[in-house]
C-alpha cells in the first residue's frame, strides 16, 4: 500500500509486467488463478485501483474545502470538530481497508469475512455520520420539529430500526465473505428446512449461520417498519416527518424484494451490488426518519 506513488498506475508493458509480477506471488494466484493472463489481471486490477483512488480523491475532496472554511473562520468550533471526525474515520477507513486486504496476502486467497465486515460497517458509519451532520447544517437543529409533532416512542422506534439496519449490514458483508449467498438459494425455506441442520455451530464463522441470521434480520427490519408505520398513521405528524416513514417503508420492501430475487438467481454479480446499495438507501432513509423525529433541544 503506497500512500502516494500507488496513485500512480502502470504507463507501460514493462511496469504491468512488473506489477503482474508481484502478483503472481500471493496465495489469490497461486491457488485460484494460476495461469492468469495479464489482460485478466488488468481487468481485477483497475477495479482495485480506482477503489482505492477513489478513497484519496475522497479525502482530498474533503480536507481541502475544510481547511479553507477554518482559514476564512466561516467554522463555528462544534462545526469544526464534527467535520475533523468525519476526516479522522475517512482515515480510519482506508487503514482498516489496508488491514483487510493484508488478510489475503498471506496464505488464504480470500480476505476476512471478519475484516471485510468492519470495513462495510465502517463506511456506513461514515457515511450515516455524514448524512446527520449535513442534515444539520442544511435544516438546523430544530427545524420541522415542534412540541405538537415531537413523538418520543416513534422516534425511539426509529432508532432501534436504525440499529437493526446496522446489523444487518454487517450480516450481509459476512454473507458475502464468507460466500454464504451461493448456499440454499430458495425461499422461504432454506432448502427443505426452515432452520438448516448445523446452524449454530460456530456461528461468526458458519455460512449457514450467517445466511440464517440475515434472513431473520430482514424480517425483523420488515416487522419494525411496519410497527413504525402503523403508529405514524394514528398520530399527528409532520410532513417531513410522513415523508420519513413513507421513505423507509417503500426502501425497506424493495430492499427485502431485492434480496430475495438475488438469492433465488445465486447472487449474480451486478445484483449482489444493487442489493448492498439498496440497503445504503435503507440507512440513509432511516438517518432522515430519525433526524425529522427527533425531539427539539
Amino acid at each position: 500500500w503506497d500512500l502516494v506513488m500507488g496513485t500512480i498506475p502502470p504507463l507501460d508493458e514493462g511496469q504491468w509486467e512488473e506489477v503482474f509480477h508481484k502478483y503472481q506471488q500471493s496465495p489469490e494466484y497461486k491457488i485460484v488463478n494460476t495461469g492468469m493472463s495479464l489482460g485478466e489481471f488488468k481487468t481485477i486490477f483497475w477495479w482495485e485501483y480506482v477503489h482505492r483512488l477513489l478513497g484519496r480523491v475522497m479525502g482530498f475532496a474533503f480536507l481541502i474545502p475544510l481547511l479553507f472554511f477554518i482559514a476564512r473562520r466561516q467554522l463555528t468550533g462544534p462545526q469544526v470538530l464534527k467535520l475533523s471526525t468525519l476526516f479522522v474515520l475517512g482515515g480510519l477507513q482506508g487503514l482498516l481497508g489496508w488491514y483487510m486486504v493484508k488478510s489475503g496476502l498471506v496464505n488464504v486467497p480470500h480476505v476476512s469475512h471478519l475484516r471485510l465486515t468492519a470495513h462495510l460497517t465502517l463506511a456506513f458509519l461514515l457515511f450515516g455520520a455524514t448524512l446527520w451532520f449535513a442534515l444539520q447544517f442544511f435544516t438546523g437543529s430544530t427545524k420541522h420539529r415542534s412540541s405538537a409533532n415531537a413523538h418520543p416512542m416513534l422516534y425511539n422506534l426509529a432508532l432501534v430500526l436504525l440499529a437493526v439496519i446496522f446489523l444487518q449490514v454487517a450480516l450481509g458483508a459476512m454473507v458475502a465473505g464468507l460466500k454464504a449467498g451461493y448456499i440454499f438459494n430458495t425461499f422461504p425455506k432454506m432448502g427443505p428446512w426452515w432452520i438448516p441442520p448445523g446452524t449454530w455451530n460456530i456461528p461468526l464463522h458458519n455460512p449457514t449461520f450467517i445466511q440464517f441470521a440475515h434472513r431473520l434480520t430482514a424480517y425483523l427490519v420488515l416487522i419494525l417498519i411496519g410497527w413504525i408505520w402503523w403508529k405514524s398513521r394514528r398520530l399527528e405528524c409532520s410532513y417531513q416527518q410522513r415523508k420519513g416513514v413513507l421513505m423507509v417503508s417503500l426502501a425497506g420492501l424493495g430492499q427485502v424484494i431485492l434480496g430475495i430475487v438475488t438469492l433465488l438467481l445465486i447472487v449474480p454479480i451486478a445484483l449482489g451490488s444493487l442489493h448492498q446499495f439498496g440497503a445504503l438507501v435503507l440507512f440513509a432513509c432511516s438517518i432522515y426518519l430519525c433526524h425529522v423525529l427527533r425531539p427539539a433541544g
